[in-house]
């Protein structure tokens, strides 16, 4: 005789499944959202969502303030803490990434792409670097950043998402927003090994990125230094990147030792 509900063997458990879809309707734009909103934008009826929700809140994963719901950021935190320790690429590049920042006296950023976005691993502080806003996983649209072209330059293919509907935002009137001219800008960083920002992201700031190769040759994260654009230029990129170059080949040696890249 066949078990009950043998259609569904094999299938993923749906109500984990929709728990998850509204663990991930939260984000930094959205932190904070009603039952109502949360059923409509991930298509959950409201009764469903409510008894899910109260399971994640008794579980710590989900917090209620009035009638508006959050992420529960004792479990969010500690279980971020355990992926970021568990990364292989982040735990073997921050020596390297200090070292760096104590020479140069700026900011080293460490990241990898998702999908159009940037994603920090990771940050060195440098003594004269801008301090501003930072955490681990913060993202960065991938047009306008350094390090974006430079974990794209290698398929570009990757960037046409960016170009579909009203296309990327303009974050400065330097942003490269038409799609033939970030194609190109792909190719040029691709040639040259390295990829700029040129207050394309933040007014007032260059940024320079070089590419870390993974055991397959291809790009699987970079690393980049940024600084005020009165006085980090073009030239001074230049002379700062055969340090980038030195601290992507060490972490490069350090993943041939058979770690994988993230």
């Amino acid at each position: 005789m066949k078990p009950k509900n043998s259609a569904l063997a094999g299938s993923p458990n749906q109500s984990v499944a929709k728990a998850l879809q509204i663990l991930r309707v939260f984000t930094q734009q959205t932190p904070r959202l009603r039952l109502k909103d949360i059923s409509q934008r991930t298509g959950i009826n409201q009764a469903t969502a409510s008894r899910l929700l109260a399971t994640m809140r008794e579980q710590g994963f989900i917090l209620q303030e009035g009638g508006y719901y959050c992420l529960g950021w004792q479990e969010v935190l500690r279980m971020e803490g355990v992926v970021l320790q568990s990364m292989s690429l982040r735990r073997l590049s921050m020596p390297y990434l200090e070292q760096l920042s104590l020479l140069l006296r700026k900011n080293v950023n460490l990241a990898v792409l998702d999908r159009t976005e940037v994603v920090y691993l990771y940050r060195a502080e440098g003594e004269e670097g801008s301090r501003g806003y930072y955490h681990a996983g913060m993202r960065r649209p991938a047009h306008c950043t350094a390090l974006g072209k430079v974990l794209l330059c290698a398929t570009p293919e990757q960037a046409e998402p960016m170009f579909e509907g009203v296309g990327p935002r303009r974050f400065t009137f330097s942003t490269i927003t038409d799609r033939e001219a970030y194609m190109a800008e792909l190719e040029k960083t691709a040639l040259q090994g390295y990829g700029t920002d040129m207050e394309e992201c933040i007014h007032g700031y260059n940024c320079v990125a070089v590419p870390i190769l993974g055991l397959d040759g291809g790009v699987c994260a970079a690393i980049s230094v940024s600084g005020p654009s009165n006085e980090f230029g073009l030239d001074e990129m230049q002379r700062l990147l055969p340090h980038l170059r030195n601290t992507a080949q060490k972490i490069l040696l350090q993943l041939g030792s058979g770690e994988d890249c993230v």
